[in-house]
């Protein structure tokens, strides 16, 4: 096994991580509401984007065209789930999204 690396980026507790082998991604999630997404391959930093709502409670990346998803929550009846790039949140998904969280 080779040496620990560290990926620095993060201001805030880092809430989840996802790692997706089909896109060679891992994609972290803070209280702040940031997202991180790193190549796995090379263990850098690839891009990052802000989420309308923290702390970002769960998080996935799709296999087939690599869309993440995310679900912030700030208590146990108010669930926002984003889809980065598009105008507002689809609150229809949550229902069927929340069971994998």
């Amino acid at each position: 096994m080779g040496a620990a690396r560290y990926l620095t980026g993060h201001v805030h507790p880092i809430t989840t991580i996802q790692i997706n082998r089909a896109f060679s991604v891992i994609v972290s999630a803070d209280t702040g509401g940031r997202v991180i997404i790193w190549d796995l391959n090379l263990m850098t930093y690839v891009n990052y984007f802000e989420t309308r709502q923290s702390p970002v409670s769960c998080l996935r990346v799709s296999d087939t065209l690599g869309d993440i998803v995310t679900v912030s929550s700030s208590s146990k009846d108010n669930r926002n789930v984003s889809f980065p790039g598009l105008p507002n949140s689809v609150e229809s998904v949550s229902e069927i999204y929340l069971h994998f969280c």
